[in-house]
């Protein structure tokens, strides 16, 4: 996600988009949010254009707009981003930001040869635990003897480090009980959309069974299975591998667990929420399997 500090900076231009919306509303907003106005009946095209050629004259840089998708349900359609973003750099000058999950942007959108795709994937462990900002609540859950269940729940995802950390703030006597309900509330979640996307497909169990041997699985699978995943896909993300020096596996479409919590629910086939001390036992199993 695009952080605070980027918004206030000069010459950036924060837009939010909802889920459907189409390039004439997209490109609106923005050229209200360029002008600053609060007028919707007006067309701002104009006055957009000419604060974006001063910026430019001004800073010898384009202005930056920043279109941050907000995330699509599954009655939803992808908003028209793309289009609009080549709109605001070819017909405006502007350069163009698109803050997207996978599920609010279709694959086709980041396959034109024109754009720049930046992929944030989870931190690993040793990065997401030398982060100042959560360096007590680490120490805590070390000391408690939480850390790993919360690692094998949450995974390299620092904004729920960061929401865990808050909810542990209300009630700081309590730890263990406070991480209990974080994590069983991940674990519900990612049940709920294996079911949900089970429900309306049985055959995806057949897909998601594969996921109790393995971390990742070929996205050609789909095609050989006759599949099409849910849009959007709550349980599976695709990811394209990285090529390693002498191997030619590289750059292959993968699919693998939307998160931590759904990896953990496909990879034991937990149906129930597990009590805090099932997650231990769990979490040390996991542990011991790594190391051999």
């Amino acid at each position: 996600m695009v952080n605070t500090a980027l918004q206030c900076t000069v010459g950036v231009v924060p837009v939010r988009v909802a889920a459907g919306t189409s390039e004439e509303k997209i490109l609106a907003d923005t050229f209200k949010a360029i002008t600053r106005s609060n007028t919707s009946f007006l067309d701002h095209s104009a006055s957009a254009r000419r604060v974006l050629w001063w910026h430019h004259f001004l800073f010898r840089q384009p202005a930056t707009v920043v279109l941050r998708a907000a995330e699509r349900k599954p009655t939803q359609q992808f908003a028209d981003l793309d289009s609009s973003a080549r709109a605001l750099t070819y017909d405006y000058g502007a350069r163009v930001l698109i803050d997207a999950s996978n599920n609010s942007l279709p694959d086709a959108a980041t396959a034109t040869k024109r754009e720049d795709v930046l992929e944030v994937e989870p931190m690993q462990r040793e990065l997401l635990e030398a982060l100042p900002k959560l360096q007590t609540l680490h120490v805590a859950l070390k000391s408690a003897n939480l850390a790993d269940v919360v690692w094998m729940c949450v995974g390299g995802n620092p904004a729920d480090y960061e929401s865990l950390a808050t909810k542990w703030t209300r009630q700081p006597s309590d730890l263990e009980h406070v991480v209990a309900l974080f994590v069983q509330n991940l674990i519900g979640r990612a049940n709920d959309n294996v079911s949900s996307a089970v429900a309306s497909n049985e055959r995806l169990q057949g897909l998601y069974d594969m996921f109790r041997e393995s971390s990742e699985v070929p996205s050609a699978t789909l095609k050989e299975m006759k599949l099409v995943r849910p849009s959007p896909d709550k349980v599976l993300r695709a990811v394209k591998l990285r090529a390693l020096a002498g191997s030619r596996g590289g750059g292959r479409r993968m699919l693998i667990p939307a998160d931590a919590a759904t990896a953990l629910v496909l990879r034991t086939g937990i149906s129930d929420t597990p009590s805090l001390e099932e997650l231990k036992a769990l979490a040390a199993a996991e542990k011991e399997r790594n190391w051999q």
